[in-house]
């Protein structure tokens, strides 16, 4: 009796232990989502801690468009009267805030506090950053919820939402001054609501859904079309044959806000001849090292990985090591079963398969398919998908799936081999710190980033840039000129050459003055505006057609970085303004808006004129001019052909017609250089769309070069895949004036055509 008790008893102790330890590891689902705020939290602080406790006081990039991303709101929120179109640059016409990457659904909400909050365009820096930070820790929380909806036990659950997150491709968007890119917190969104309403049946989820959808494309079109892509992919498979109205109505979830999208976007913008050929669809793509390799890991140096960032989205070798299980499983199913259709997957319900032929969908999208190979040339059919050219972001529906799929693919895997469910979920949670891993090494990598003060908060402006500040009358002037002058607003036309500085002080002094500017650091600007603005460079015996868009009355403010080296247009323009405040690093002009009107031909009658060393006008082809068909390229200049002095610098310049089509802005210039035994020792690609220069509808190809001894130097030009039409092919020194009569009458000063 008394060893039965004893027997007894000791069990009883033993029960009693167990009992609290599995109450100790079976944690609330509350407790459970104050562990996850509180693990983000503590990320966030350790590796992000400037702008955690100051959001207004850093940013997170200045380089690339970073700036300009949080400069856009800025102005906006403290323009008055705009709603749609935002003036700070692009003068004078503005751009529509749906080309702006300043999330315009938030802009436009963040307008509508003005009343409330007049001020609110100076914290607009800390209200980025902290979004981002917000989005990070809901992110976690609904992949959280998510794997509860499957069943994962809430410790490992906790670890895989932590590291979905922190993993995550797009939290590197960051760097590169896509802020609005960097909101994680639309995917995981909705796919939690399409399991509410597709799985659940919860109605309203659908109008969750729907609003979530035109959310998504008004913080940014991409996240939009990516999220009515995982709708419009679970409804597909929701399809209901007996009631097809329903069905429908559930394929509108994600049709219906593309189109109330592209109809607004459509009517508010009054800007035309907008690029339609655009570049990059081939180059800001993915390929499959994307998914398996880390750029900057320790993989990266033996594997290809594309030129461009944009379709990075690495899966973490967690996930590698599911899909590694569920195809594997797959194939022993298969051979022991005989028949595809009778396998018994790792992932038997539907919506979990739903997902996972998403994400399957979203990778071949980022990689391009089907255009591949021969089938390149058939992506000009489809110019509304060709407008998303950064189509490896698609990559970013692949990553979240496999990545959310990987811990149910794991655990299931796991259950069916071992008999003990304690050790299967040590040996889970085990696994589990893989991501999170990988996902701490690469925090710990952005905590190396060095953040830059907030220019646009006046207590972190350097003496002098306050100083220059002060020297500006901004009721003076009615808008600013960048030089080094700097647009990226289209891959037909750029010029980005020494800009980091001037784009700071120009974004300064816009903000601060209330000054709208002609620099451009936007997407897709109307190539009519830029052939416009661009006329503010062409010398003064040109007629200029920004004379028709300007106040006559104002004077237009012109900030130099004098640091920089200056192009001869920019040193034209500034020859015409007067000076009235420099330092060493700074100097502001006032121009006149008189000097556009008045056309001065007085230039040509100067006594130290010269004729050009070489002048092709191609009298004796077509029409007068140089015609390429698609795809021919022609030797256009042959310094053989001319008499070069070595070591002497030399200007060669040539038009281009540019019209109406904007592929023509893309043809190629190839500059070659050879030695004495015709060996290639230097070659350089120009595209056709580099420089500032256009006229009527040419625009014009400057290249300045020397030769050496025994050298020579050939200029091709190559059509890509449009006729194409060159003329007037002229070398000069670059420290002479040159004039010359045409073979149609008209003179020429620096192969420019005077106005008679």
């Amino acid at each position: 009796m008394q060893g039965g008790c004893l027997k007894e008893t000791g069990a009883g102790i033993v029960g009693k232990r167990n009992n609290k330890s599995y109450k100790m590891m079976n944690i609330s689902h509350k407790q459970a989502q104050l562990i996850i705020s509180f693990i983000v939290v503590l990320v966030i602080i350790i590796f992000y801690y400037p702008i955690a406790f100051a959001p207004n006081s850093y940013m997170f990039s200045v380089g690339d468009d970073g700036l300009a991303n949080y400069f856009t709101l800025a102005y906006y929120l403290q323009a008055n009267g705009e709603i749609l179109n935002c003036s700070a640059m692009n003068y004078p016409f503005g751009e529509s805030i749906f080309y702006h990457d300043m999330m315009p659904g938030l802009a436009v909400l963040l307008s509508m506090l003005k009343p409330v909050f007049p001020n609110i365009a100076l914290y607009s820096v800390g209200i980025i950053n902290y979004l981002i930070f917000i989005s990070w820790l809901f992110s976690a929380l609904l992949f959280f919820e998510l794997y509860r909806f499957y069943r994962i036990p809430k410790l490992a659950a906790i670890l895989a939402s932590v590291g979905i997150i922190f993993l995550s491709p797009q939290i590197d968007r960051i760097f590169y001054g896509h802020y609005a890119l960097a909101l994680t917190i639309f995917f995981p969104w909705i796919l939690w609501l399409c399991l509410r309403f597709f799985e659940k049946k919860r109605t309203i989820a659908g109008f969750s859904i729907f609003f979530l959808n035109i959310g998504a494309l008004f913080i940014h079109a991409y996240i939009g079309v990516a999220t009515a892509l995982i709708t419009f992919c679970f409804a597909l498979f929701y399809i209901e044959k007996q009631n097809l109205l329903k069905s429908s109505a559930k394929v509108l979830l994600s049709i219906l806000p593309l189109c109330i999208y592209f109809v607004i976007n459509k009517l508010c913008d009054h800007h035309t001849m907008r690029e339609v050929h655009t570049w990059g669809y081939f180059y800001f793509n993915a390929n499959i090292n994307s998914f398996f390799v880390q750029r900057g890991g320790f993989l990266h140096p033996h594997f290809s990985l594309q030129p461009s960032a944009e379709g990075d989205a690495y899966i973490g070798i967690f996930a590698c090591l599911a899909i590694l299980l569920l195809i594997g499983y797959f194939i022993k199913e298969v051979i022991v079963k005989k028949s595809i259709v009778k396998t018994n997957l790792l992932l038997d319900e539907k919506s979990l398969k739903i997902i996972l032929f998403i994400g399957i969908i979203g990778a071949l999208i980022a990689i391009s398919l089907p255009f591949w190979g021969s089938f390149k040339k058939y992506i000009d059919l489809f110019p509304l998908i060709k407008q998303f050219r950064s189509i490896g972001r698609f990559a970013w529906i692949f990553y979240y799936c496999i990545t959310f799929l990987a811990p149910v693919i794991v655990y299931r895997f796991l259950q069916k081999i071992s008999v003990n469910k304690q050790i299967t979920s040590i040996i889970f949670c085990g696994l589990l710190f893989i991501p999170i891993v990988e996902a701490t090494s690469k925090q710990i990598w952005a905590k190396n980033h060095t953040y830059s003060h907030n220019c646009l908060n006046q207590k972190y402006l350097s003496d002098v840039e306050r100083l220059m500040l002060e020297n500006i009358e901004a009721d003076n002037y009615q808008a600013i000129i960048p030089i080094p002058y700097f647009h990226n607003g289209s891959n037909c036309y750029f010029k980005i050459e020494h800009i980091d500085y001037i784009v700071r002080l120009n974004n300064m002094a816009s903000f601060y003055k209330k000054l709208p500017s002609f620099g451009v650091r936007l997407s897709r600007t109307s190539l009519m505006d830029t052939r416009i603005i661009g006329s503010i460079f062409l010398p003064p015996y040109c007629e200029r057609a920004i004379s028709n868009y300007i106040n006559t009355e104002k004077p237009l403010l012109i900030i130099v970085d004098k640091t920089k080296p200056l192009l001869f247009y920019e040193k034209g323009l500034l020859a015409q303004a007067e000076l009235f405040y420099e330092n060493a690093q700074i100097a502001l002009y006032n121009l006149s808006p008189s000097v556009f009107y008045n056309i001065d031909n007085s230039y040509a009658d100067q006594s130290n004129l010269v004729t050009p060393i070489y002048y092709e006008s191609f009298c004796d082809h077509d029409k007068g001019v140089l015609s390429l068909p698609p795809w021919a390229r022609y030797t256009v200049f042959d310094s053989r052909n001319a008499a070069i002095e070595y070591d002497s610098l030399y200007r060669l310049s040539l038009w281009t017609y540019i019209g109406e089509d904007d592929r023509a802005f893309k043809n190629d210039v190839i500059l070659s250089y050879y030695n004495e035994n015709n060996e290639l020792i230097k070659q350089e690609y120009l595209k056709t769309g580099v420089g500032m220069l256009m006229y009527d509808d040419w625009g014009r190809i400057d290249y300045l070069f020397s030769l050496s001894e025994n050298q020579y130097f050939i200029t091709e030009v190559s059509s890509i895949g449009v006729q194409s039409y060159f003329d007037d092919v002229m070398l000069q020194k670059e420290s002479e004036n040159t004039v010359i009569e045409n073979d149609s009458g008209e003179i020429l000063y620096n192969n420019f055509k005077l106005k008679k």
